[in-house]
């Protein structure tokens, strides 16, 4: 007779098993998720009686409380990875588990700052005294992650050969009852890449750079700062400038969408913005402006001419 072995248990054991793989930021989300959503609804499950349907209905739960697509992925990749090592080691009899992953009915359209809007934001930074804005900056002509940009140093910045290097990044990870600032090398080995220095990027650059190469470049200082600091610090600036409210991460889209309109190789581009796959890039990075989708249909419409 099998000893009964309940989740609550079980995925602490689990989480054990795996701090021995993955980076820590890596760790943090999955004891994030595991205390806020999987053990108060799965904690005295007995493992042996968790079937594919209970899974589903988990899943419809977390869609109706509102949780988005991607927050029940990250759940229920834990919860089935708990399940599969659970099988692996013989607590339960193996079987397989098919959970329908939600996803969204809509297309995802992720902001991209016009170029009115991107010649309004670079006059605002060229004309600012404030050293921060160089980061706005730094985003839009190279495209880097804020993690990496609150991570960047000055010895990282190469301005007799005009390259950037990213080595490492920032954020906030919980750890136990807290959180706490983590500095951890970037989420992918191609992550850790190098980056040229356009000749605009270059002027604004030599205008606010320091001599000592251990001081992070948003903070001149030994101490960085961190990316919700950082986002907050944006936001102020784009209402002080009367631009368009938009997520951060825009600046990223808006560079990699900016490069390939201007006709980059998207194999290059990938290795600029830290990609493994070329297909992320196009997916989630590239969106053609209304010029270009105008250009696109009439191509359609002149072969009846």
């Amino acid at each position: 007779m099998h000893k009964t072995v309940f989740f609550n248990d079980w995925i602490r054991e689990w989480l054990n098993e795996k701090s021995k793989y993955v980076k820590e930021s890596s760790l943090a989300l999955y004891r994030l998720n595991i205390r806020a959503h999987l053990i108060p609804y799965w904690g005295e499950t007995n493992m042996r009686e968790i079937t594919d349907d209970m899974i589903q209905t988990y899943v419809r739960q977390l869609s109706g409380e509102g949780k988005s697509p991607r927050t029940i992925r990250n759940i229920l990749t834990i919860l089935t990875g708990s399940l599969n090592h659970a099988m692996v080691k013989g607590v339960i009899r193996s079987k397989k588990f098919h959970p329908v992953f939600p996803s969204s009915d809509t297309e995802k359209n992720q902001d991209v700052f016009s170029v009115r809007e991107q010649k309004r934001l670079t006059e605002a930074i060229e004309s600012s005294e404030n050293s921060k804005v160089l980061g706005i900056a730094l985003c839009l002509f190279t495209g880097i992650r804020i993690g990496e940009l609150c991570g960047l140093r000055w010895g990282d910045v190469d301005m007799e050969n005009r390259v950037i290097s990213v080595t490492q990044t920032i954020q906030r990870v919980v750890a136990g009852e807290k959180t706490r600032l983590l500095i951890s090398s970037p989420k992918t080995r191609t992550s850790l890449r190098k980056i040229p220095i356009s000749d605009r990027l270059f002027s604004l650059l030599r205008s606010f750079t320091t001599e000592v190469p251990e001081h992070y470049v948003l903070t001149s200082s030994p101490r960085p700062t961190e990316p919700a600091v950082y986002r907050r610090f944006f936001n102020a600036f784009l209402k002080k400038n009367g631009i368009r409210k938009v997520k951060f991460h825009a600046l990223r889209h808006t560079f990699a969408t900016n490069c390939v309109n201007g006709g980059a190789e998207y194999k290059t581009l990938s290795s600029i913005l830290g990609h493994s796959r070329i297909g992320t890039t196009l997916n989630l990075y590239v969106h053609p402006q209304m010029e270009q989708k105008r250009a696109c249909v009439e191509l359609a419409a002149d072969i009846l001419k």
